[in-house]
């Protein structure tokens, strides 16, 4: 299973490097970029992976962020300063 995943996030890679631009700008330096992140997504998909499924497995294996280039995982949970869900405002 580990050998079919990573040659899947290899061909989803490869494929999101051809058909999405490198850079988004070329005064800004993205932390993650775009290939890597479609990858990323396409590799949630195909495991049927919610956000906080593929943060994990990202955050637990170290050869995807080696494929995919991140240096640190991306973080899915919300901002610290946003209210909680269900919670009403104190306007």
């Amino acid at each position: 299973m580990e050998n079919h995943l990573l040659c899947f996030a290899r061909l989803a890679h490869a494929v999101a490097r051809r058909a999405l631009p490198i850079p988004l700008s070329r005064y800004a330096r993205p932390a993650y970029q775009p290939s890597s992140l479609f990858a990323a997504l396409l590799v949630k998909k195909h495991l049927r992976l919610n956000h906080r499924g593929l943060e994990v497995l990202l955050q637990t294996s170290g050869q995807f962020r080696r494929l995919f280039g991140f240096l640190s995982v991306p973080d899915t949970s919300p901002s610290g300063g946003s209210p909680a869900a269900g919670s009403v405002p104190n306007w």
